[in-house]
Formats: structure tokens, sequence, C-alpha cells
């Protein structure tokens, strides 16, 4: 879903935070046909993807990180821990949009084509 919130309603990660967007469940096929809410709530592993809207200022900045690269940059789409940081919703007219704040170590991985990622064949 396409949004256009005001960026001063966006919480701004500090320290070694990164600021995620979660991805949302299909509710339609491609062909446009909505989808059971059975199959919608299975479609759990969504709130584990997102994409990274911002990083704190020590975002791989600590020397557990050596001198390597970081894990993810602004832009990438992201695996994370359902258990990791703290989910924020922000009001965006009619819709609710979801953000997570998580540490940095908590990337899991990052994938291009998020669409890839199935848990039921829809």
């Amino acid at each position: 879903m396409k949004t256009n919130i005001d960026a001063s309603k966006i919480p701004i990660p500090t320290g070694w935070r990164l600021l995620i967007k979660k991805h949302t469940a299909k509710t339609m096929t491609s062909g446009g046909i909505a989808l059971p809410e059975d199959t919608v709530k299975g479609q759990d592993y969504v709130g584990n993807i997102g994409t990274v809207v911002d990083m704190g200022q020590d975002a791989y900045q600590h020397e557990k990180f050596g001198d390597g690269e970081p894990w993810c940059e602004i832009g990438d789409t992201i695996f994370f821990n359902p258990h990791s940081g703290m989910d924020i919703k922000i009001r965006d007219g009619e819709a609710i949009v979801t953000y997570r704040l998580i540490n940095d170590d908590e990337v899991l991985g990052t994938i291009e084509d998020p669409e890839v990622v199935v848990r039921y064949d829809i």
C-alpha cells in the first residue's frame, strides 16, 4: 500500500535502532479474487518482513560489527524476529500503517523480492 504520511508523523530511530515499515498480508489474488479471512490470517510471516525506512545515527557503528559493512541499508527489505522491537501504528487517513523499531543486530536477512516468500500458495 502506498502512503503519503507526513514525515513529521514518522518516528525517528535513535542510537543503533532501525525503523522498519512492516509489509501487510495480501487480501486479494493477482487475478482480483478476495482471499478468505483464514488465508489472510495465515500469512503471519508477512509481519516479519519489512522495508528499512530510517536508521539511528549509531546503527552498525558498534565494535561488535568490526569494520564490516552494515547488514542492510535504507530501502532494503529485511526479515526480523517477530518478538524483536516494538510496533508503532500511524494513522494515514483511513489506513493504519505499522512500523517497527528494532535493534541493528536483529536483522535476520535481506531479500530483493518479498513477493516470492509464501506460506500458502495463493
